[in-house]
């Protein structure tokens, strides 16, 4: 096993998922802490997390620059909530940073 960084959490998995060592990540995701990161509906509504702080982590910002059309968080409806049809075929590919990015 090795202890290299190989990812990152988002701004809800942060707070609300405790693998890896993540010492900050005991918080259901609609507690007080969490719920404007990870916007449980209820209580939070869509308008209410898209105006809320989650847009504005670096995590969104950077997903956001570095990846054109994908969803940075939960409701991020200007890039999100698109459909393929029936019978798509995914390749998933992962690559690795020349650099690192820290946030």
């Amino acid at each position: 096993m090795s202890s290299k960084v190989v990812g990152c959490y988002s701004p809800c998995g942060k707070l609300s998922y405790s693998n890896w060592a993540n010492q900050v990540g005991q918080n259901a995701p609609n507690s007080e802490i969490a719920k404007m990161y990870c916007c449980p509906t209820p209580p939070v509504s869509p308008e209410e997390c898209r105006t809320g702080p989650v847009e504005q982590t670096e995590f969104v910002k950077l997903i956001h620059q570095k990846c054109a059309n994908v969803y940075g968080y939960a409701y991020d409806d200007a890039v999100g909530l698109q459909v393929c049809p029936a019978g798509t075929t995914y390749t998933w590919t992962l690559g690795c940073p020349t650099e690192v990015v820290r946030g």
